[in-house]
C-alpha cells in the first residue's frame, strides 16, 4: 500500500530527488533482468542511504536484530519500504515524502524478519549481505560488488551536497581546536567536536581524539579519557543525508618541546607534500595507479618511502564512510565528482582532507580551511595552500 500524503509533505517535495530515486530504480531493474532476478532486498545503510537518495531510515533506532528500522524491496517496477507501524510515519512524513515508496509494514511487536520472509518465498531475490557460509561467492543473488558500482556512479547532486557537508565538518573540528586547551581529555575533545557536528544535522560516524603521541603507532586508534598536555591529533567523519566527509587537522599546545615541535613540523610538511601531489595528480579520466605513482615519489624522496604502508593514504568516500580503499594497483579511472579522501600520516603528524574530482583540473579539497595556519606545496608549476599545525 502507499502511504498517504500530507499537507505538510508537500513544502518539501523535491522533484530532483523523486527522478534520482527513479533513475536508480531503474538502475536496479536492470540488475534484476542482468541476474535473472525477481526482487532485491536492501538492508545495508549504505544501499539504502543510496537508493532513498539520502534518507535515514534508521528510524532514530535499530531493529531487535540490530538492523536499521527499515528495508527496501525492489522489484522491476516498484519499491517498498519494510518497517514496523512504529516506524512508518516519521519515516514517509520526513524522509520519504514524495518519493514513490510504497509501505509493508508489521506491528512493532512481531519480528520484522517473517515479513521479509514472506516478501522473498517463492522468488529468487538478491541481497546487498551474504545470506550464508555455503552461498557462493559468486551467486547471482550476491549483489554487494554490483551495488558498490552503482553508488560509485557521480551524481551531481551528491557531490554538492557533499561539499556542503565537508565543509561543515572541517568547521567542527577546526573551531575545536582553534579553542583547545591543554589537561583536557581526549574524550573532552571527541565531545566538543561531536557536538558542534550534531548542531549542524550532522552525526558523527567516526572521531579520533589521539594526544601526546598516543596514535603514533596506532593509525585507528579513537580515544580515551587521559588529558592531552603537548600535541592533539583530531579527526572526525560526518555524515548527513547519506554521505560522509572525512577531516583531520593537528595542533601543538606551548609545552611540546622544541625538538618535539621540529619533528612534528618536518613530519607534517612531509604529509602535507603527499596531500598536495595526490590533489594535483587526482584528475578526470586518469587511472588510479597513474595517481598513485608521483606520490610514492614524494615519500621516496622526502623520507622512508615504505611510509605509506602504515595505513591507507587514500580512499574514496561516499554512501559509506570508506566506499573503497585506494592502494598503489586500485583499479580505478578517476570520473568528475567523484569524493576522494588524502590521510596521509607520517610519524607524529596527521592530515586528512576530502576532494572532489573536477572535470578539468586537480581534485578539489572541500573539507576548506577556516582560521587555520597554511604551508605552501609547489607540485609542478602549481602552488597548493595545504592545513599546517595549529601552534597554541
Amino acid at each position: 500500500m502507499s502511504h498517504p500524503a500530507s499537507s505538510a509533505e508537500m513544502d518539501i517535495f523535491d522533484p530532483d530527488r523523486l527522478a534520482r530515486a527513479q533513475a536508480r530504480q531503474e538502475a536496479i531493474a536492470e540488475l534484476i533482468d542482468a541476474r535473472g532476478l525477481d526482487a532485491v532486498l536492501l538492508t545495508e545503510p549504505a544501499n539504502l542511504a543510496w537508493i532513498t537518495c539520502g534518507a535515514d531510515l534508521s528510524g532514530g533506532a535499530t531493529g531487535a536484530e540490530g538492523d536499521a528500522a527499515a528495508a527496501v524491496f525492489l522489484t522491476r517496477r516498484s519499491r517498498v519500504v519494510v518497517c514496523s507501524d512504529a516506524d512508518s510515519p516519521h519515516l514517509f512524513d520526513r524522509e520519504l515524502p514524495g518519493l514513490g515508496f510504497q509501505l509493508k509494514q508489521r506491528p512493532w511487536r512481531q519480528p520484522r524478519a517473517e515479513l521479509l520472509c514472506d516478501l522473498c518465498r517463492g522468488r529468487s531475490v538478491g541481497v546487498d549481505r551474504p545470506r550464508g557460509f555455503d552461498e557462493p561467492a559468486d551467486a547471482p543473488t550476491d549483489l554487494r560488488a554490483a551495488l558498490a558500482e552503482l553508488r560509485a556512479v557521480p551524481d551531481p547532486a551528491d557531490a554538492a551536497a557533499l561539499a556542503e557537508l565537508a565543509a561543515d565538518v572541517a568547521h567542527a573540528v577546526e573551531a575545536t581546536c582553534r579553542g583547545a586547551s591543554p589537561g583536557r581529555t581526549e574524550s573532552d575533545f571527541a565531545g566538543e567536536v561531536a557536538h558542534r557536528l550534531l548542531r549542524r544535522g550532522i552525526t558523527p560516524a567516526l572521531i579520533r581524539a589521539a594526544g601526546d603521541g598516543r596514535a603514533d603507532d596506532q593509525p585507528h586508534y579513537a580515544f580515551d579519557r587521559r588529558p592531552v598536555r603537548r600535541r592533539l591529533a583530531l579527526k572526525a567523519i560526518g555524515r548527513r543525508g547519506g554521505l560522509h566527509a572525512h577531516c583531520g587537522r593537528t595542533i601543538a599546545f606551548a609545552a611540546l618541546p622544541p625538538d618535539q615541535r621540529e619533528t612534528l613540523r618536518s613530519a607534517h610538511g612531509r604529509a602535507a607534500r603527499v596531500q598536495a601531489a595526490g590533489l594535483h595528480h587526482a584528475r578526470a579520466g586518469v587511472a588510479w595507479p597513474d595517481v598513485w605513482a608521483p606520490v610514492a615519489r614524494v615519500y621516496e624522496k622526502t623520507g622512508p618511502a615504505a611510509d605509506w604502508e602504515t595505513a591507507p593514504v587514500a580512499l574514496r568516500t561516499g554512501f559509506a564512510p570508506t566506499e573503497a580503499i585506494l592502494g598503489p594497483d586500485a583499479a580505478e579511472t578517476l570520473r568528475p565528482g567523484v569524493p576522494l579522501v588524502w590521510q596521509p600520516r607520517i610519524g607524529p603528524a596527521a592530515l586528512c582532507d576530502t576532494a572532489l574530482v573536477t572535470p578539468d583540473g586537480p581534485a578539489e579539497p572541500v573539507t576548506g580551511m577556516e582560521d587555520w595556519p597554511r604551508v605552501k606545496v609547489r607540485v609542478g608549476e602549481e602552488t597548493y595552500r595545504r592545513p599546517g599545525v595549529l601552534e597554541l
